[in-house]
Order: structure tokens, then C-alpha cells, then sequence
């Protein structure tokens, strides 16, 4: 039964150095925004929770049972995971919490394959057939861990994609010289997105006029209220599209080394 031995063992390096990269454990560090700015709609992973805990229910049982018993319990853990696993990657993707959460799950089921192999190989000749089918069993789960990772690459590259072409489309803020002169006659909002204030802009723009003409020309300095809002909307606009730009690229590097995490754990 050595060949059982050796491919538990290898599923459990395979999941273990996934679980435990680091890649994974700073995730912390990139910050969170809204899904709706992924190229596909992405469930949340507290939605996703939910078949976890139908796949503990299944991996939860006791090993004192006849061998026939033991298997088909195991046989039902094997697809409680599969489910889960399914339902993780039904969106083409796998992110961190995902990833932790499956392969934690895919962890405990191989320590319960472990306890049922101890089991049946106290007698290794009558339990025979039961070992044959624990066998089959581990293939299922190292195929399954193949698709999660052939999906999570496939994921993570379409992302790495998508993160990229944003932070080059990410605009520049209008020119500042002209923003300055088109916010102090009023037109602040012209110059950011287009929108022209005929109102406003003959309005404020004949009130201080007049008053210049008529009560002092130092009133002129009304302009500089304008002129600053510019200048702060300006230096607010530059500073919202710098954050975006490197957000986008610090995600982009993020979900290259994902990918590339994920090439190397992929079973040979």
C-alpha cells in the first residue's frame, strides 16, 4: 500500500505549500475594492461558506465503522469537497479567501483518508476491494486538485490582464494651467467632465463684474474663491487617479505571482 502512502502524501505537499505561501498571507496588504470592477461577476467567498460546512458535516465521521461503511462515508466527503470545490470555481476564478477556504477542506479530507487507510490496512488482504476504491478515490482528488489549480491560473492571468489595461487606461487629470483659468471664470465643472453651467457661468461672472465696476475693482478678488476650489479639485483629481493607477498595478503584480504560484504547485 505504499503507492496509497506516496499519493496521499503528495496531495497534502501539493495543498500544504499552497496554504501556507506567503503570497497568500499578505494578501492583507493589497486593499479591497468593489468586485464589479472585475471582468466577471464574483460571488463572495462568506456566500460560499455555506457548502463548507456541508462538507464538514460529511468529513466529520467516525472511523469505527465496517470498512464497506467507512468508504462509502469517504466516497460522500469526496463529493461534498468536489461540490464545494465546483462552486468555487464556477466564476473562473479563485481568490485568496477561496483558495485558503478549499484548500484547508482538501487538507482535512486527506488526514480523514489517512485515518481510513490506517484503518483498512489492519487487514490489508480482506479489505483488499476497499482499499482498491480509497485508491481510486485519492486519483479523483488529485484530478480535482489539478482543475482548481488549472482554473485558479487561468484566473489569475485573465486578472493580471485586466488589472494592467486599467492602470493604462487610467486618465490623466485635465491640463492645469487651462483647469486653473476655466474654474476661476466658474467652469470648474467644464473642465472636469464636460458639463457647461451657462447659468452659473454668466451669473457669478456678471455679479462680480458689476460689482468691480460699480463698488470696487478690488472685488475682483472674488475670483480667487473659484480659483481655489479649482486648485483643490485639481490636486484631489491627480491624487484619486495616482491611487487608482498603483492600486491597479500592485493587484496586477499581485495576480502574476498568484499565477505563477500556482503553475509550480500543479501536480506532475
Amino acid at each position: 500500500m505504499s503507492l496509497i502512502r506516496s499519493a496521499i502524501n503528495q496531495v497534502g505537499r501539493d495543498m500544504g505549500r499552497v496554504v501556507s505561501n506567503q503570497i497568500f498571507k499578505d494578501a492583507h496588504s493589497i486593499p479591497i475594492r468593489n468586485s464589479s470592477a472585475s471582468p466577471s461577476t464574483r460571488s463572495s467567498p462568506r456566500q460560499k461558506r455555506v457548502k463548507k460546512s456541508e462538507f464538514d458535516k460529511a468529513v466529520s465521521f467516525q472511523t469505527s465503522f465496517r470498512p464497506p461503511t467507512l468508504v462509502n462515508k469517504l466516497v460522500g466527503a469526496y463529493t461534498a469537497l468536489k461540490n464545494e470545490a465546483k462552486e468555487f470555481i464556477q466564476d473562473d476564478y479563485l481568490d485568496n479567501s477561496e483558495t485558503e477556504i478549499l484548500l484547508n477542506s482538501m487538507m482535512k479530507f486527506k488526514h480523514k483518508v489517512e485515518d481510513v487507510v490506517d484503518v483498512l490496512e489492519l487487514d490489508e488482504d480482506k479489505n483488499k476491494n476497499e482499499l482498491d476504491k480509497v485508491e481510486k478515490i485519492i486519483v479523483n482528488v488529485n484530478t480535482l486538485f489539478r482543475e482548481v489549480m488549472t482554473t485558479a491560473i487561468e484566473g489569475a492571468e485573465e486578472m493580471s490582464v485586466y488589472y494592467h489595461s486599467k492602470a493604462i487606461e487610467t486618465p490623466e487629470p485635465p491640463d492645469f494651467g487651462k483647469h486653473m483659468m476655466l474654474s476661476t471664470v466658474w467652469l470648474e465643472d467644464y473642465s472636469l467632465n464636460g458639463e457647461f453651467n451657462w447659468f452659473n457661468f454668466f451669473l457669478l461672472n456678471g455679479i462680480i463684474i458689476c460689482l468691480a465696476i460699480y463698488v470696487s475693482p478690488y472685488l475682483l478678488a472674488l475670483y480667487l474663491i473659484p480659483a481655489y476650489k479649482g486648485f483643490k479639485s485639481h490636486r484631489d483629481l491627480q491624487s484619486e487617479l495616482d491611487e487608482n493607477k498603483m492600486y491597479y498595478m500592485k493587484m496586477c503584480t499581485f495576480e502574476k505571482r498568484r499565477s505563477e504560484t500556482f503553475k509550480d504547485l500543479l501536480p506532475e
